[in-house]
């Protein structure tokens, strides 16, 4: 089984990754953080791993070309990739911190659902999981950046 699972060199990504490799899956991993990835490839040294930001496309692109050259189908696509975004009122809030939450949390879903889609098509049994929150069903005070970023995914 060939598992693909986004921002999992920490965290619930990291819980997930593990799960899998201890059921022997071949699992395939990015993550955006340099550290988190060193951290991750002594631990688990036989996983591939690559850094990529969901937010930028060419990244995403980039991550996925270099699965293809290992892979011939994703069987399972785990997306744990999101940010908590700004806290505050909304007329407070930054620009640049909202637009990096959407970024993030929506534009990244798609860019990894849009590259994954055709190798899981080549799944008999394919499963897309998209991990969110509470906040994907009901709005937060101070959170509006978040939360809609959640309830858009």
């Amino acid at each position: 089984m060939n598992v693909v699972i986004i921002a999992a060199a920490s965290g619930i990504g990291k819980k997930i990754a593990e799960s899998f490799i201890s059921k022997k899956a071949r699992v395939f991993i990015c993550d955006n953080s340099e550290s988190e990835i060193q951290k991750f490839q002594k631990e688990f040294p036989e996983i591939f791993i690559q850094k990529a930001d969901v937010a930028i496309y060419e990244e995403v692109k980039t991550f996925f070309q270099a699965l293809k050259s290992r892979l011939n189908r994703i069987d399972v696509f785990i997306n744990c990739a999101g940010i908590a975004g700004p806290t505050g009122r909304l007329e407070d809030l930054e620009v640049a911190a909202w637009e990096r939450c959407i970024q993030v949390n929506v534009n990244g879903s798609f860019y990894c659902l849009k590259e994954a889609i055709p190798l899981l098509k080549k799944s008999q049994s394919a499963s897309i999981i998209n991990l969110a929150s509470s906040a994907s069903f009901f709005g937060f005070p101070f959170r509006s950046p978040y939360a809609s970023s959640k309830w858009a995914t």
